[in-house]
This record gives structure tokens, sequence and C-alpha cells, in this order.
């Protein structure tokens, strides 16, 4: 069976695990522009996405305004800037060592690369020249006629010709390169790493076909590094910016950085990566491979569009020396830079053990899988071969595939080299958080081989993450808080967008970090509220309830015949004749005075009850919207010589009773009405 160089990982047939140089991958963590492609060694070109991957003889191609940044295993920065082909010629990783090259062939890229150490080596080829650095920020690239063209803004560079002409640059130089000629033009300059000033040197150095100076490019770079360097450093004091400091050591291979600035630049990169935009503060995680220890720099530029010209009137820069190409220009300046040291003993002692043992290992389990199948199917093939041992047919080897906490296990007849899996990769299988998949074969006689393949799993992809969420919406205890919670479930180890709607009216947005809820407030009357929660692969639910905030109305009250408070009504009106009706006919003027906004949605009843007794006087309730009005005149009949009371209770939504009542009594004295 075949076995792809790309995939392949050898694990020696001991109880232990030990690692040899193997093809390693870079990881795509920025792409922009509508013509970014990768091509593969078979000239298959695929889309450059962000969280892709880059591997060993992969070439990068990108048109006008595209960009496509890579992060190597220890976490150097390669941006391959627009119209520009790049191939990644060489990309071996392995225990804390890695050997990368990239051949510029069209166009330049932009690097910043980490500490090179002990035999870890980082070149850069364009045309006939070969670059070599170890821990350096700058540029590489060749023009449009050949000449190569190299400029550091801090490290070093050795830089060599195919003729055999080499030479070294250091921060703030630059290196022309005329292929084929064995001359090598070295020339000073502060931003000699920057883009504005390599563009400027390559359509010189065109122009002249070759045939240029170093008195006319030092006059041309001073005059743009003059500009170039004020509105620098105008535009650093203006923003601000203040790193947070990290620890002097670190034993984990991540860090969060924050970036603080009084005032936000258009955009904040960390290692030329895209760390925030238009943000005051940023705050970003940077990884790399663990087995790559030692020191670590984490620079910040910071990128704002200005017009050049109007700021150069402001620091009385001659108009003559303003390049008619910076009239409107995008500036990057520094805004600053935090270190620390990567160090974990037991990577340390596992990398030095490797670079002790330099024999090949003789049998060895081998296994590939394709990673790009686990956002397609949901799932992968491992693909496995055991090493040839001379042991009874007839046995059985057992295969464990360990996913995250899921194992798969098969059994494997002695007889049988190569085996196959499908492993599920998704939510509902308990292992999208795998970072990797290991391999172990286990012999009769105890014996083992292991191996083990990296994974990055997308949680975007609709096949890995299955589950839709759930929510539900619960209001406040009280009406008067005003504020309903929301519960997220179903969301484990994903991330999801909230989005409240009241009446079909978006009115707020937040994340959801797994199944972390929250509340909103409410809107002063009754709405229809919905809440939508849809997660990294757009799986979506919603719940929706209506929802109340209703005013304190704590001066309201409710007057009868105009009276606010209960009082008692005296009556004199003697017994008439036998046929005369001795019955009183009466009006009760009902009124609610001084209803926040003259809500009546806010009364929840009106009822007016005589002698404690809900009968036929008045009984209204808004659950049936029968409440529309302020006032009502309500008939009663007294009988003679009783003494009736009729209360009045409004109950509002919120909670509050507001009560009176009013009781009619005949006045007796000497057992005659007086």
């Amino acid at each position: 069976m075949p076995f792809s160089n790309h995939f392949k990982v050898l694990a020696v047939l001991l109880a232990g695990l030990v690692s040899y140089p193997l093809a390693a991958a870079g990881k795509i963590r920025f792409a922009i522009g509508d013509e970014r492609k990768i091509i593969d060694t078979k000239g298959k070109e695929t889309d450059a996405k962000t969280g892709g991957k880059v591997r060993e003889k992969d070439k990068i191609r990108t048109g006008i305004e595209a960009q496509v940044i890579v992060a190597l295993p220890d976490g150097s920065i390669i941006s391959v800037e627009e119209n520009s082909l790049v191939e990644f010629t060489n990309l071996q990783s392995s225990n804390g060592v890695q050997s990368a090259q990239t051949d510029v062939k069209q166009g330049k890229v932009r690097f910043d690369a980490q500490k090179q150490k002990g035999k870890s080596k980082l070149q850069f080829k364009t045309g006939t020249a070969t670059a070599a650095i170890r821990g350096t920020d700058g540029i590489a690239g060749i023009s449009s006629k050949g000449f190569s063209v190299f400029g550091l803004n801090s490290g070093n560079m050795d830089i060599k010709d195919e003729c055999g002409a080499s030479g070294s640059i250091n921060a703030g130089e630059l290196m022309i390169v005329h292929g084929g000629k064995c001359n090598l033009q070295k020339i000073q300059t502060p931003n000699a790493g920057d883009r504005n000033v390599v563009d400027k040197v390559m359509a010189a150095v065109d122009e002249a076909n070759g045939e240029i100076d170093n008195a006319t490019l030092q006059k041309l770079l001073n005059e743009l590094n003059g500009l170039v360097e004020a509105l620098k450093k105008q535009k650093a004091t203006e923003a601000g910016c203040k790193v947070a400091p990290l620890p002097d050591m670190i034993s984990t291979s991540k860090v969060d950085l924050k970036v603080t600035c009084s005032h936000a630049p258009k955009s904040i990169f960390v290692n030329g990566i895209l760390a925030g935009e238009n943000a005051a503060t940023v705050e970003k995680t940077v990884d790399w491979e663990p087995t790559f220890i030692g020191e670590k720099k984490f620079e910040f530029t910071c990128v704002d569009t200005i017009d050049v010209a109007a700021e150069a009137a402001k620091l009385k820069i001659p108009a003559n020396l303003v390049p008619q190409n910076m009239k409107k220009a995008v500036l990057q300046f520094a805004c600053g830079e935090a270190h620390t040291h990567y160090y974990n003993a037991a990577i340390d002692s596992a990398n030095k053990a490797v670079e002790q043992d330099t024999s090949a290992p003789a049998n060895v389990l081998e296994i590939e899988a394709n990673t790009e199948e686990i956002c397609t199917n949901g799932s992968i093939t491992i693909n496995g071969l055991l090493p040839e041992l001379a042991i009874d047919s007839l046995q059985t080897i057992s295969i464990d595939i360990v996913t995250g906490k899921r194992t798969f296990h098969m059994g494997l007849p002695a007889s049988e080299r190569q085996f196959s899996q499908i492993v599920p990769i998704k939510d509902a299988s308990m292992n999208w958080n795998a970072k990797s998949i290991d391999v172990t074969a286990t012999y009769p006689d105890g014996m083992m081989a292991k191996a083990s393949l990296p994974i990055s799993v997308n949680k975007a992809c609709k096949s890995v993450n299955t589950a839709r969420p759930t929510v539900t919406i619960q209001p406040a205890i009280t009406n008067l808080k005003c504020e309903a919670t929301y519960k997220v479930s179903g969301n484990e180890d994903d991330f999801g967008i909230v989005s409240i709607y009241r009446d079909n009216e978006l009115v707020a947005e937040r994340t959801a970090n797994g199944n972390e809820g929250g509340s909103f407030k409410l809107s002063k009357g009754k709405y229809t509220y919905k809440v939508v929660v849809t997660d990294q692969a757009k799986n979506q639910t919603s719940a929706s309830t209506a929802l109340a905030c209703y005013d304190n109305n704590a001066t309201a009250f409710v007057t009868i015949n105009g009276k606010r408070t209960p009082y008692t009504v005296p009556l004199r009106r003697p017994k008439g004749p036998p046929e005369f009706d001795n019955t009183l006919h009466e009006t009760l003027r009902i009124k609610i005075n001084k209803l926040s906004r003259n809500d009546l949605s806010q009364v929840e009843s009106i009822i007016v009850t005589q002698d404690g007794k809900v009968g036929y006087l008045l009984n209204l309730s808004n659950a049936n919207g029968s409440i529309d009005e302020y006032e009502y005149a309500l008939p009663v009949d007294i009988e003679y010589m009783t003494a009736p009371t009729f209360r009045v209770k409004v109950k509002l939504y919120n909670g509050r009773i507001l009560e009176n009542s009013v009781t009619y009594k005949y006045n007796v004295l000497n057992g005659e009405v007086r």
C-alpha cells in the first residue's frame, strides 16, 4: 500500500516512542484577497484559506492585493506578499529541530523568525542567491528583471550567490544581488525590512538595469527614510501602545499576548499575523510546536492609513521630499514587543535523547491519514503498515487507535501487515478536541510499536459539528427588574453567537463559549423576545416568548368618587310609605390615577366587590383586552337600613395592588334615621 511522505509517521518498535526528522507542515494563520492558491506537487490548485496546511514542495501563488501568512512549527512567520509565487522546497521538523527553505520565484516574502537553535536552519532562495538567517525580521524578494533584494529590520543574514560571492547584512541594511555577476551591493537604511523601501529599491534597480551606484540609491533612500522615520515616530507617539509583559520563563508552548493603545490604530499585527482591527485593546494567543524550546519574541506592528503630504507639512518637511506615490500611504510602525523563554524539562530530555541516537530504526510502524477528510466526512481513515516480524501467523496483533478520550480497538491476524480503520471525529464521538491520533500495536509477547499523527479538527465543519445547541429563556423573578436570562446547552467545547430579537428586530449580539448563558434587559412594554444561538458550523436553534417590562408605578392610586382613601357615606333618608321603593340608587365613579405613560396594558385586572363578594358589579381582565378605560361609572343599589362596603382592587402586572373602598351607612339614632 502506498504511503504519502506528507502524512507518514514512523515509530521505533520499542516500548517507548522515539521520533525522527519528518516532513512537517506550516499552518496558514491569515489569508486575504481574491486570488490566493496552494499548488501541490501534482499541480492541483486549491484555495489558500486561514487554518489550511502548507506542506513540503507546495507552492503559494498570490494575485493583486492578496496575502497569505504561514506559521512554521517553531512559531516563525512567513508572509507571501501580493503578486508572488513561492515554493516551500524544504520543510522538516522533529524534536525541536527545524529545517526550512523558501524559494521566492516571483515577488517577495516578509518574515519574522524565531531564534534558530542548534541544527535548525531557515533559508530563503531568490534567483541565484541563498540567504540563511537566525532570528530575524525582514523581507526577501526578486525584482521583475531578476535582481534579488534582501532587507533586515533586526537580526542578521548570510547571503551567498551561486557564482561564489558571499556577504552578510545586519539590522538596517539592504543587500542587492546581481544574479550571475558576483556583485553584492550593500546599503544602509533604517527601514531596510519595510515593503515600501524594498519596492523602491527594486524599481530603481530594474529601471537602471542594475547599473545604479550606492550613492544614487543612498540619496533616494535617505529622502524616503527621513520622511518615513518622522511619520513613524509621530504615529507611534499618538498610538501610545503598551504591551503587557510576559513571565521570564514559561513551560507551555503558547502565550496570551495583550497590547493596549491610547488611540486605536487601524490594525495591529503580532509577528506579522493580524491580531485586531480598530481596537484600543487587543488580545491574541500565539502557539508553536511543543518541541521547539528556547527564546520566543513577539513583535507588535501597528498599521494606519495616513495622508503623507499633509503630515509632512505639519512636520515642516519640504514638499519635494514627499514621494509622489505616498500622498496616501499605509504606514507600519512598531508598537511594542514581548519576550519570554520556553522550557520544558521532559521535552528537552527527549530532544537530547533523539540527538544522541543517530541510527535509523530498522523495524517501524508506519501510519498515514488525510486529515482534510475530517472536515469532509466527519471521520478520518487511518492506514497502517506493521513491521515484518517472524511470529506465528495464527496469532493476533492488538491495535489501539486513540483520539482524545476515545479508543478504537481492532485485532489483526499476524499473517497480515496492513490495516485500515475509519475513525469518526465529531462532537457526537466526544473526541473532536483531539490534537493527535495515537496508534499502538501490541504483539502477543508484549512487544509494542507506536506511532502518532498530529491533527487539527475544524469545528466549523458541519460533518464534525453535528449537534445543535439548545437555548431557553427565563424571565426575572419580579417583573420590576425588567430583565430576562437565557441558558445555552448542548454547546460543549463549541463557540456560538447569541442573537437577541425584540419583535423580530435584532437588539443585541454576544458570544457564547460552550454552555455560557447570559441576561438581557427588557424594553418598557410587552414584546415577543427571541434568542437565537448559532454555533461554529452554523447549526442554529432558537427560543421565543412574550415578556413584559413594567414601570414601578409607585405613585399610582385609585379614587372612588374623587376620594383616594377609604371613607364612609352617612345615609339620612327615612323610610317611606309601604308602596314606596326604599332602595337607594348610587353611582360609584372609579378612576385610576397617575399610571405611568398612561399605559393601560400595565393593568392586569379591575375588581369591584360588595361586602367581599365578587358579583355582577365589575370584574375586568386584560387577559382578553377588556380594560380600555381609566374611569368607570358603576351604578349600585343600597337596601334600606343596610351598610354595604364596596371595595375596588386594581392589580398591576408588576405585582402592585391599588385599593380603595367606600361604605354606605344609615345614620340611626334612637331607632330612627336622622
